[in-house]
């Protein structure tokens, strides 16, 4: 029977994992996040202040406030990054020509090491229970790099053990929460960025193929690749490990 989640939980799990890929990625608090980046994960806009006050709640989050953003490449390599243009009216109100870079967002100062604590021990606690449509994808890898769900004899994908692909799993299955792709790296001793990109589409691929589920729902992506984690309604239990 598959396990039951609620909207709560997962939105609380959703918008703590994008904080935390924020964070992670430009070492920033506090952390500036567009409403579009909340939207694209799921979290409505109505949603997104109700989500923010429960991790305040919990001590993740110490306070925010509303403010409007604009992309901006500082270092000049094309890894943008949000940039507050005010922390009250749009600049665009009085400057039209602003209407088209500047978007709404929020000021999110955080704990980090609550944050973390939360995800790793996966704490996070609804408010009120709401039932989701969605449910949590269960996997198991086994230390023989087999990586399977319920009926594995028709839902199995073979990982070679010891592989560059099984310890990228394995890492995600163990460190709940966005990773840098630099630090995946420094756990496969070295191996270039791009080509844990690679492997990390390949698994999506075959997760696709022997699983029947579509690899996005299991590893997710930070921006361009900057990082990865297993997503909010996945779950890999490790096996005789």
């Amino acid at each position: 029977m598959d396990m039951e989640i609620t909207l709560s939980d997962e939105k609380n799990l959703i918008a703590a994992s994008l904080i935390q890929e924020y964070f992670v990625t430009w070492n920033e608090n506090p952390v500036l996040i567009a409403v579009g980046d909340f939207i694209e994960r799921g979290i409505k806009l109505p949603d997104i202040s109700l989500v923010l006050i429960r991790l305040k709640g919990i001590g993740v989050v110490q306070k925010f406030s509303v403010c409007w953003l604009t992309r901006t490449d500082k270092k000049g390599d094309g890894s943008w990054v949000y940039e507050i243009t005010s922390e009250s009216e749009p600049i665009w109100a009085d400057d039209p020509s602003m209407s088209n870079f500047e978007q709404q967002g929020y000021k999110i100062t955080i704990d980090p090491q609550k944050l973390s604590e939360q995800l790793k021990s996966n704490t996070i606690r609804p408010t009120y229970r709401v039932k989701s449509k969605s449910q949590v994808i269960k996997l198991y890898l086994n230390k023989d790099g087999d990586l399977y769900r319920d009926d594995k004899k028709k839902f199995c994908y073979p990982i070679v053990a010891g592989s560059n692909r099984f310890k990228i799993v394995r890492y995600l299955a163990q460190n709940p929460g966005f990773q840098k792709t630099s630090d995946i790296s420094a756990e496969l001793e070295g191996k270039n960025e791009q080509s844990i990109r690679t492997e990390i589409r390949k698994i999506r691929e075959n997760i696709k193929e022997f699983l029947k589920i579509d690899g996005k729902e299991v590893i997710s992506a930070g921006r361009k690749g900057s990082g990865y984690s297993l997503s909010p309604n996945c779950k890999i239990f490790l096996i005789g490990f």
